[in-house]
């Protein structure tokens, strides 16, 4: 895309958010990235229900950014309000957690000009320096490096670190029976069975707010095996692309085998949580390839519990679900 071409383009970007005040750099960092893209923009802040005291971190954003609320619960019911107000021809996702780079908005659009996609994964990374932190790191940067998942070529969606085009929402929204987790894939997948395409786009990169602790990471990953149950029972023709959806169709025929593991659902996911705020007590100095060969147990009994627990018929679980108290963002 040439650089008069760019400045008549319109980019839309849309930011979802709960009681969370990093809203305000995530903001700032978006809108100068635009400003240098030199780019036609509007920026989106959804704002999902938070508290009344909240309101005072909304009123310090830009007069430039619309803020519009989302009173029914849901990060994905959010992300679709904002997109319905939205203009651009080309929409940009972010999370409130994240601050984008600064050449986030025109790696972006270069990314649709060199790839002729539909639909832009990017690179979430973590300049995060707290050992759960760079544990959670170390893990994803893995998983993205794997030969075998760069041979299959991308498959999911990202919402802290996406685009797509304007027709992709035309034909596709977020959908709203995901509260929480699963959502982007969800969305990506729909996309795709659309026949929309979808690219890698390395170069357009945040900097996300991983968890501070592994356990709360453990907990949220209840929720991630209840979406996997669920987005795999959407798209089974993705099931021989994706790993960690070929993993639930055994999962789900032993409980059929022995359905009383399901009453282990929320238990299994327990289980995960504390050994995962064990490690969090480790010393600092224990490395973070120590703390993913330890987590790795922790995470599978939250997942396959949340599996277990979508077949027992109940709705999608909450980080309180396992922790007993609220999460202010979840």
């Amino acid at each position: 895309m040439t650089e008069d071409s760019a400045s008549d383009v319109l980019v839309s970007v849309v930011i979802p958010v709960l009681n969370d005040h990093r809203i305000l750099a995530c903001v700032e960092s978006i809108l100068e990235s635009a400003a240098l893209a030199g780019v036609l923009h509007e920026v989106i802040v959804v704002d999902n229900g938070s508290t009344a005291d909240f309101s005072a971190t909304l009123a310090k954003l830009p007069d430039q950014v619309l803020v519009v609320t989302e009173p029914k619960r849901g990060m994905h019911t959010a992300r679709n309000t904002g997109l319905r107000h939205s203009r651009g021809e080309f929409i940009l996702s972010a999370d409130a957690d994240v601050v984008v780079a600064r050449d986030w908005v025109s790696q972006a659009l270069a990314g649709f000009e060199a790839t002729g996609a539909d639909v832009l994964a990017g690179v979430p990374m973590s300049t995060g320096t707290l050992p759960a932190q760079r544990t959670i790191e170390l893990g994803q940067q893995r998983n993205l490096g794997r030969a075998s998942v760069r041979a299959r070529g991308p498959t999911f969606f990202d919402t802290k670190d996406g685009a797509f085009r304007r027709n992709v929402f035309d034909r596709c929204q977020f959908d709203e029976r995901l509260l929480r987790a699963m959502g982007d894939i969800q969305f990506g997948f729909d996309a795709q069975a659309a026949g929309f395409t979808l690219a890698w786009w390395p170069a357009m990169t945040v900097d996300h707010a991983h968890e501070d602790r592994l356990a709360v990471l453990v907990a949220k990953a209840f929720g991630v095996g209840w979406g996997y149950h669920f987005v795999a029972g959407c798209h089974p023709e993705m099931l021989a692309r994706v790993p960690f959806l070929a993993r639930v169709g055994p999962i789900e025929d032993l409980a059929g085998r022995f359905p009383w593991l399901r009453r282990l659902a929320l238990p299994m996911a327990k289980a995960g949580y504390f050994g995962a705020a064990t490690i969090d007590r480790l010393p600092a100095s224990v490395s973070p390839r120590i703390r993913i060969a330890l987590l790795r147990p922790c995470s599978r009994l939250a997942i396959v519990g949340g599996v277990f627990w979508a077949l027992a018929g109940k709705p999608e679980p909450s980080v309180a679900d396992v922790t007993g108290r609220p999460h202010p963002r979840n």
